[in-house]
């Protein structure tokens, strides 16, 4: 996990002028903004539902997501364990 989260902090470092360039950094609805709105926070949201509502229901969409996609790769077939 560590090597992985510092692969992905150096690709992010590595590509960040092109990301600035495509527009994806920039500031929406006026200012910086959160998809949900957090209480006695600077920021505005972008719906009007609480912040950990929107978490919520992110992180639930996303591990049925992954309960959705298949095991393996199409096409592949399952290997057992050669120890059995």
């Amino acid at each position: 996990f560590i090597a992985g989260g510092l692969l992905g902090a150096a690709a992010y470092m590595v590509t960040y002028p092109m990301w600035k360039a495509s527009g994806l950094l920039d500031t929406l609805a006026g200012g910086k903004v959160t998809l949900g709105t957090v209480p006695g926070s600077k920021y505005d949201g972008l719906t009007n539902l609480p912040g950990d509502w929107v978490g919520i229901v992110l992180g639930l969409a996303l591990i049925a997501l992954a309960f959705a996609l298949p095991d393996g790769k199409s096409g592949s077939q399952a290997i057992g364990n050669p120890a059995e």
